[in-house]
């Protein structure tokens, strides 16, 4: 090939990379739905930008809406395969923000830092007659799925002034969760830090679903009357006025 020529194909290829680069978010969006690579549970609104660069006021995922989404792509990980973003978005009054990375095989999701209200949560207590009060302060280093499948957590959640409502108003405090992946699950341990309930536990949750905990719950002296008789309705207390807790079973969908 001519000298010439070269010159103008590599122009072309520069151009047509400078034109995909710039593609519009909105664009690219319905060709992913287009193609039924968008999920049937996600819907984007309002969307502006580049596909690289780029905001949507409005995605919908089930009944969780994160609202003033933005995200930003790095070029260099589509070299190796991989798909790569950093992330943040209002989820209510709270807000959370990421870096997603997709391949073709797993996802990662890491450096995942928020504080969330936890009524998001809400529609999946709201059959047992449940209001969750409070906030979760999330701070987890990467959370890895592969084939759909959860594999890893690592970093530590807490639910910072702890409460249901309801039938009545229960605080509990502070709650901690601190998760650890290791020899193929997930472990984890429970604590407080204080507050109305005193909880202890340990647990473990393998790739297939399987689960298993143990632990204990009590109150503390400036608990309610109203939470005592809710942790009584957990087992019975024994000599130190704990009630052991002790789980095991499968979760469906993990």
């Amino acid at each position: 090939m001519k000298k010439g020529a070269r010159y103008i194909v590599a122009a072309f290829l520069l151009y047509a990379f400078f034109l995909l680069l710039t593609l519009p978010a909105g664009r690219a969006a319905y060709m992913l739905k287009q193609r039924g690579q968008l999920p049937a549970n996600v819907k984007v609104s309002s969307l502006s930008g580049t596909w690289m660069n780029g905001r949507a006021a409005l995605v919908v995922v089930d009944n969780i809406e994160l609202t003033n989404l933005v995200w930003h792509l790095h070029i260099l990980p589509l070299f190796i395969g991989r798909l790569q973003t950093e992330v943040k978005a209002n989820i209510g009054a709270g807000n959370l923000r990421a870096v997603v990375s997709l391949g073709r095989k797993d996802l990662l999701i890491k450096n995942i830092v928020g504080l969330l209200p936890v009524e998001v949560f809400n529609d999946l207590v709201a059959p047992f007659g449940i209001v969750l009060t409070g906030k979760l302060a999330v701070n987890l280093t990467a959370i890895r799925m592969q084939a759909d499948k959860l594999q890893a957590v690592d970093g530590q959640l807490t639910w910072q002034a702890a409460g249901m409502g309801g039938g009545q108003e229960l605080e509990f405090g502070d709650l901690k969760v601190k998760l650890v992946s290791g020899d193929n699950k997930i472990n984890l341990n429970l604590s407080d830090d204080g507050g109305p309930l005193q909880l202890e536990g340990a647990g473990d949750l393998s790739p297939g679903g399987k689960y298993t905990f143990t632990g204990f719950v009590a109150v503390r002296q400036n608990a309610s009357p109203e939470l005592g008789d809710t942790v009584r309705l957990l087992g019975e207390s024994g000599s130190d006025g704990r009630v052991a807790l002790s789980y095991q079973g499968r979760l469906a969908g993990i």
